[in-house]
């Protein structure tokens, strides 16, 4: 017969088939014809498929337990054995212990206590030789105790992880067939047992990693919890680092306060409310339990409940709506105390508990259980730690008075020497050096010569004048818009009618006056001449009362047409676009015109903040303020100017709240590079003398600081 190839991990092995073409064999084999060439192809397509599921399971992940659940039903089905055994054993020097059996209590191993003892032996004959081995059935005796004793032939084949022996595969085999099939038999479970040995060294690699895993998150979690010396901050991190390593839905931890304990510390919540009801009742459950000094693990426990721990247990639970609850008792003691409750002089009750919660499961599993405990020694340490200085007279004081003499230790005298030699080096630069201090505002340039226009009565612009270019010179005098007021056409039309019609009453009255000095009644002409004269003494006066009233009208009207009051130019920008045909009232400023020799100043706005400072230095010095100004649209143009005048009222501002207007005057034969134009930005830098480099950098701050002082105290 051919030798077998196997590549245990990477494909399924392939077998050969012997002389005698045994159905569990695989490969080629020599022709055959009819219906037991069929029954053949059958057989072997079957074990071939029973081949890929082992192998498949062995790379699906699964547990052990389910693993050689059907890698050993798989295995007795290919070689239609009568049933076997998986035994493992945890240590190199351990025994070994049956992982999983089919129809093992059928045979005499399970009753028979002999058989037993010789079966042992004939299992440590081939750990101490770990190589497959065929045992014929019924071999042993008294003589030879190593042999068979049931009327099987076993097939042993070892499981190995990196030439370590871990277990064992038996198989109880019927027995028959010729020496070459039981060589098929014992090379087909080898490989077998190849593919289980795959299996278990990827399960111990990944138990590796995952413990590997587990002590990296054990010792963040130590790091965490001895990193504050506060049994609050403590506790906050033990709930939350615990939850994320125990992996249950809340972590709580109590503190002892007397004989009550209560609650410090949930997981996911900066703070407790402990007068609400759930923290309340969770913390009788702590004092309930914590007095009994044993762990509660509800539902799991075994036992009925004592009536102090299951009254407050069902107030909780109806409060809470958990599923699962743990209450773990912690010593919470100094590392060489006794935390054992048989120990002479035991606590009256822990210092603390742990407690875990389940909303969505209904138990906690071994590995829940088994991470809790790992977690409990530093934990308890670092509570330990933390309460015991927490319990020290006046803490809090000694703790600020540590922080402030740690750098006088001996290790860092020196270094805080030098660092206190710069420090005070510094603030004697900083109050003691003079530096010119100039306070910053903003402005624009204006000229000083301008002649605003002023619409004089109300109306609508018809026609308004714009030069041909901005520096065209508009001579004085000239038209420079037409408005229109329909009111006080028809007032001039009306007063005229008036005056018209007042002079045909006067000149009738006079001729009237004339026909009456003709007359022979004496008295009669005496009464009419001297109503004539009343009459007409009234429309006199009427007549100059309307030409009076049409001579203010026509100086309204005569107003209607704007004109030039000096000769200059017209600095505002496209006048005709924003002036023609919108309606203005009297007062209303139109235009400005500045004269060709006008010279320039500025007006600064300063806020308010800085005021103080401007009025000091105008009061302490004899000299107008210098200012260096800067022009946006010639900032390589540095120009120096004096204050020429304050105004004496705060008045707000757009974009500047309540400031101070303050004109500066400069020389403007300065020679620059393009002409100046009104409205230009100008940023200013008074000077107002010298103080303490000190003061200069940082006097907002320090006026700030004064200000809240005298505000509280």
């Amino acid at each position: 017969m051919s030798e077998t190839t196997s590549n245990p991990g990477s494909a399924t092995p392939q077998f050969l088939v012997d002389d005698n073409a045994q159905p569990f064999r695989l490969g080629p084999r020599p022709a055959a014809s009819g219906l037991d060439g069929d029954l053949l192809d059958q057989t072997r397509n079957q074990i071939r498929e029973l081949v890929d599921e082992i192998a498949a399971l062995a790379k699906s992940g699964c547990s052990q337990a389910t693993f050689f659940e059907g890698f050993l039903t798989r295995t007795t089905s290919a070689l239609a054995s009568s049933g076997g055994v998986v035994w493992t054993r945890s240590a190199t020097d351990g025994p070994l212990e049956i992982a999983f059996h089919i129809n093992f209590n059928q045979t005499v191993l399970a009753s028979n206590e002999a058989a037993q003892a010789q079966h042992t032996q004939l299992l440590q004959r081939v750990l101490a030789a770990p190589e497959p081995l065929l045992v014929p059935p019924d071999t042993a005796s008294d003589n030879h105790p190593e042999g068979n004793p049931t009327p099987f032939l076993l097939i042993l084949a070892p499981l190995r992880i990196d030439q370590q022996l871990v277990g064992l595969v038996e198989i109880f085999q019927r027995p028959g067939g010729g020496p070459a099939t039981q060589r098929g038999y014992l090379r087909f479970l080898a490989q077998m047992a190849d593919l289980a040995s795959d299996f278990l060294k990827s399960r111990r690699l990944e138990e590796f990693s995952a413990q590997q895993q587990l002590w990296t998150e054990l010792q963040q979690f130590s790091e965490a919890v001895h990193a504050s010396l506060d049994p609050d901050q403590v506790a906050f991190a033990i709930v939350n680092e615990g939850r994320r390593i125990i992996g249950c839905d809340r972590v709580a931890v109590s503190l002892a306060q007397g004989k009550q304990q209560q609650i410090v510390a949930v997981s996911g919540l900066d703070s407790i409310e402990r007068r609400a009801a759930e923290i309340k009742r969770l913390a009788e459950l702590a004092t309930a339990v914590g007095k009994g000094r044993e762990s509660l693990w509800h539902p799991a426990n075994a036992q009925p409940l004592a009536p102090q721990i299951e009254q407050p247990l069902q107030a909780y639970l109806d409060q809470s709506h958990g599923r699962a609850v743990a209450i773990i008792p912690w010593s919470a003691q100094q590392s060489g105390q006794s935390d054992d409750p048989r120990s002479p002089t035991p606590a009256a009750a822990p210092s603390a508990t742990l407690i875990l919660e389940q909303l969505s499961h209904s138990g906690f599993s071994p590995e829940q259980r088994h991470r809790a405990a790992l977690l409990r020694p530093a934990a308890e340490s670092a509570l330990a730690n933390a309460l015991q200085v927490d319990r020290l007279p006046f803490r809090r004081a000694l703790s600020a008075i540590g922080q402030w003499t740690a750098p006088l230790a001996a290790e860092r005298l020196t270094r805080t020497t030098l660092w206190l030699a710069a420090s005070l080096s510094v603030v004697a630069v900083l109050w003691l050096l003079p530096w010119p201090f100039a306070l910053g505002a903003k402005g624009k340039l204006s000229p000083i010569d301008r002649q605003e226009v002023y619409a004089a009565v109300n109306g609508t612009l018809l026609e308004v004048l714009e030069p041909d270019s901005p520096d065209s010179l508009v001579p004085e005098g000239a038209v420079l818009a037409q408005m229109s007021n329909h009111e006080l056409q028809l007032q001039r039309e009306r007063l005229t009618g008036e005056l018209a019609k007042i002079e045909v009453q006067i000149s009738n009255l006079n001729h009237q006056q004339l026909e009456k000095t003709r007359g022979n009644n004496r008295e009669q002409e005496r009464r009419d001449r001297f109503y004539l004269e009343s009459e007409l003494a009234k429309a006199t006066a009427l007549r100059e009362s309307i030409r009076e009233e049409l001579e203010i009208v026509e100086g309204q009207v005569a107003a209607l047409t704007i004109r030039n009051p000096i000769s200059g130019h017209l600095v505002d920008w496209q006048i005709r676009r924003q002036l023609l045909g919108r309606p203005v009232n009297r007062g209303d400023r139109l235009m400005s015109v500045v004269p060709p020799s006008s010279e320039f100043e500025v007006e600064l706005l300063l806020p308010e903040k800085r005021v103080g400072h401007l009025l000091a230095a105008v009061k302490a010095s004899e000299e107008p303020l210098s200012v260096h100004l800067t022009l946006a649209s010639q900032p390589e143009l540095p120009l120096l100017g004096k204050i020429h005048e304050v105004d004496q009222v705060l008045a707000p501002h757009d974009g500047e709240g309540n400031a101070l207007r303050i004109l500066v005057r400069f020389d403007n034969t300065t020679s620059v590079t393009a002409p100046l134009r009104s409205g230009t930005r100008v940023t200013a830098r008074i000077e107002c003398g010298s103080q303490p480099l000190g003061y200069v950098l940082f006097h907002e701050l320090i006026e700030t600081l004064r200000g809240g002082w005298k505000l509280w105290f």
